[in-house]
């Protein structure tokens, strides 16, 4: 009562332009607006986890890898899993576009620069992936989920030496990889040019994207010929690097002249690309025996289309309550990332039994799975402990 009181004495006075400046400040410190926040990306890493959610969902309900699975499902079925499952592939070239339009453009000049990086966003995100391997291991044991959960393979997933069995635990691997080079890369995109450094995009893409893409359709029209280079090109990022670097570009730098509506339409057309060549692989091979990765031209294409949508939102027409509800779920978007995978796990056979069509299922999970973990996150996060090293949330 006492806060809105003050705003609305402030309303009332004379000079606008000052107590203005002032409303926001009261509104920015009890939590209302967040200062520094900028709206359309959090509204990007909104879609982005809010994809990952629905595409766990969707390996959940189908069990996507099983080919004996396949054989009872309808057409319309396996048209809804294949969309369904393409769009959640969305969300992880989102994060990365985002992270390089953040993280790139840090002044980082200096080897203090460099050490500071590390210890504010490397040693985080590390001290975060240790203890949610602990969690998770703990949790394979209290459910039986997992047979093979030992000391030694529990010292191996920290060490990054072995792969944690869940769906989503890859992600954390490749993601300290790209910030330990990303101090190195702020520093190289500020020395050139785009056109210079489009040379070596050029090359990465060639190598990590369109050749791959070409073996996949030889191998769907029955060519037994798979094309490759031998030059090595690791030391160029391969195809994450891509996505960090055209996310610093096109956010920071780089003005594209199309309207809106034709990015859209190109965006449109590339997913149905991306859908043909599942659909076609499927129809070849009678299972699913290619599955959209992020080194799919098409995917990164619709994706470099929707993050240009995402940075041409204009913040000011939309309203605080959106605002305060993109910022929200943008904040505990690292929790929502870790703990909606036990919320599947545990909600999965429930969801299963419902008399109702496959698709419905998967949207029902995906409901109940991301309201279930945005409600335990919003209580657990007032523990300061488990706030700051657990779900690495800001303020």
């Amino acid at each position: 009562m006492f806060l809105k009181s003050v705003i609305v004495n402030i309303n009332r006075e004379r000079n606008v332009k000052k107590w203005k400046i002032i409303k926001q400040l009261i509104i920015y410190k009890h939590g209302i607006l967040t200062k520094n926040r900028i709206i359309k990306y959090d509204i990007g890493r909104t879609f982005a986890i809010l994809c990952v959610i629905l595409c766990h969902c969707v390996e959940a309900i189908y069990n996507i890898f099983n080919v004996n699975t396949w054989g009872s499902l309808s057409n319309q079925s396996r048209i809804f899993m294949f969309i369904a499952f393409t769009i959640g592939r969305l969300g992880v070239p989102i994060f990365l576009f985002l992270s390089g339009a953040l993280l790139l453009k840090k002044q980082i000049d200096t080897d203090e620069d460099v050490f500071k990086f590390y210890k504010n966003n490397l040693l985080p995100l590390v001290i975060v992936n240790i203890i949610w391997i602990i969690i998770y291991n703990i949790f394979f044991i209290f459910t039986n989920q997992q047979e093979n959960v030992t000391i030694k393979n529990i010292i191996k997933e920290i060490l990054i030496m072995k792969q944690v069995p869940t769906p989503n635990m890859w992600y954390f691997p490749m993601i300290i990889g790209v910030y330990i080079g990303i101090p190195f890369v702020a520093k190289i995109i500020k020395t050139f040019s785009f056109k210079i450094l489009s040379v070596a995009i050029i090359v990465n893409f060639i190598s990590f994207f369109l050749i791959p893409n070409i073996n996949i359709f030889l191998n769907i029209f029955g060519i037994n010929e798979n094309l490759s280079t031998l030059l090595d090109l690791q030391f160029l990022g391969g195809a994450y690097a891509i996505y960090i670097i055209l996310g610093y570009f096109i956010s920071n730098n780089f003005k594209v002249k199309i309207k809106s509506i034709y990015i859209g339409l190109i965006a449109i057309v590339n997913f149905i690309f991306v859908l043909g060549m599942q659909i076609l692989s499927f129809r070849k091979a009678s299972n699913f025996s290619y599955y959209v990765w992020y080194d799919n031209t098409f995917l990164l294409i619709t994706t470099i289309c929707l993050f240009v949508l995402f940075c041409r939102i204009d913040d000011s027409k939309l309203s605080n309550k959106m605002k305060i509800l993109f910022n929200f779920i943008s904040k505990i978007s690292l929790a929502l990332f870790f703990i909606h995978y036990i919320m599947i796990y545990l909600l999965k056979n429930y969801v299963l039994k419902i008399n109702c069509i496959i698709p419905l299922k998967v949207i029902i999970l995906f409901i109940f799975v991301t309201l279930s973990s945005i409600f335990i996150i919003y209580i657990l996060k007032k523990i300061k402990l488990i706030k700051k090293y657990v779900f690495l949330a800001k303020d």
